[in-house]
């Protein structure tokens, strides 16, 4: 809880585990023992940042709502025909959005639904994925999971 030391917990880091927790287990030893390492007010439970920082949230969700409704718009009306070699969109068939690819001359289908959050996908050109932009899940072109936070692959179709 913010402003007590009676339970101490560190969690969520994500892909960098191997540093931050070695640095939070320090943190967090130092305050059950009485000790004082001026680097780990980082990792308070409450600072004055968290307050001054509620703008950048906000425009943060923002954008990330922002993002989930033109993905679902643009399904909406996304066109048709098979794309180019290394080229992806997001179409309609009937009501559903389809992800349509074409890779090494393969064309694949999935759903371009992030099993994370239902945000729309976006093909990325460049790696030749499917990437979420509200949280940076990527997918194979196929539809299997390279990052997350997704845990699962897309469904093929």
């Amino acid at each position: 809880l913010p402003g007590s030391d009676h339970i101490l917990v560190a969690t969520g880091y994500a892909k960098w585990g191997m540093t931050n927790a070695v640095a939070a287990g320090l943190a967090l030893a130092g305050t059950a023992l009485g000790g004082h390492q001026p680097w780990a007010q980082a990792y308070r439970t409450w600072r004055g940042s968290e307050v001054t920082g509620l703008a950048k949230a906000a425009s943060l969700n923002i954008q990330v709502a922002r993002h989930l409704t033109t993905g679902w718009l643009s399904a909406a009306f996304g066109g048709g025909g098979t794309p180019a070699e290394g080229e992806g969109r997001v179409e309609r068939r009937g009501i559903r959005p389809v992800g349509v690819c074409t890779v090494d001359g393969t064309t694949s289908a999935v759903s371009p639904i992030c099993p994370h959050l239902y945000g729309i996908l976006n093909w990325n050109d460049a790696e030749r994925s499917w990437d979420c932009p509200l949280h940076g899940s990527r997918f194979t072109h196929d539809g299997k999971l390279l990052e997350g936070p997704a845990t699962r692959d897309l469904e093929q179709l």
